[in-house]
C-alpha cells in the first residue's frame, strides 16, 4: 500500500465522512445477505433489497471513484439475481472499502495514533 503523503489525490473530509456512513449501511446489508446465503444461496434477491443495494453501491462508487479498485465495481443487472451472486458482487465492494481505509487511515507518527489523511489534513 502506498503511503498517504505520497498519494497524488487524498480524499476530502466530506468523502471520508460519507465513507464512514456508507460502511455502516454496507456492513448491515452484508450481514443480512450472508445470513440468507447460509440458508440457501440460490434464493432470489427481493426487489426492495436489490434497489436498496443498488443505491448503496452507487454511493460507494462515487466515494471510491478515484481509487484503482473502482474499475472493478460493477452494478447489479436488471435480471433476477440470487443471493449467492449478489454476495460475489458485493465482496468486491467490501474489498474496495477495506483498501480505501487501509490507504488513508494510517498511523500518524507525530501523534502516534491512527487518523485519516485528507486533503484538508495531509
Amino acid at each position: 500500500m502506498r503511503r498517504p503523503k505520497e498519494a497524488g489525490l487524498l480524499p476530502t473530509q466530506a468523502m471520508v465522512d460519507r465513507y464512514e456512513a456508507l460502511c455502516g449501511l454496507f456492513e448491515a446489508l452484508w450481514k443480512e445477505l450472508k445470513e440468507l446465503e447460509c440458508k440457501d444461496p440460490a434464493l432470489p434477491l427481493e426487489s426492495l433489497k436489490l434497489k436498496t443495494a443498488g443505491k448503496l453501491m452507487d454511493a460507494i462508487r462515487e466515494v471510491l471513484a478515484l481509487e484503482p479498485s473502482s474499475a472493478f465495481l460493477h452494478q447489479f443487472d436488471d435480471a433476477p439475481l440470487n443471493i449467492g451472486t449478489a454476495i460475489v458482487v458485493l465482496s468486491q465492494y467490501r474489498s474496495a472499502l477495506e483498501q480505501f481505509k487501509a490507504r488513508y487511515f494510517t498511523l500518524d507518527m507525530t501523534g502516534y495514533r491512527n487518523r485519516w489523511y485528507t486533503r484538508e489534513e495531509p
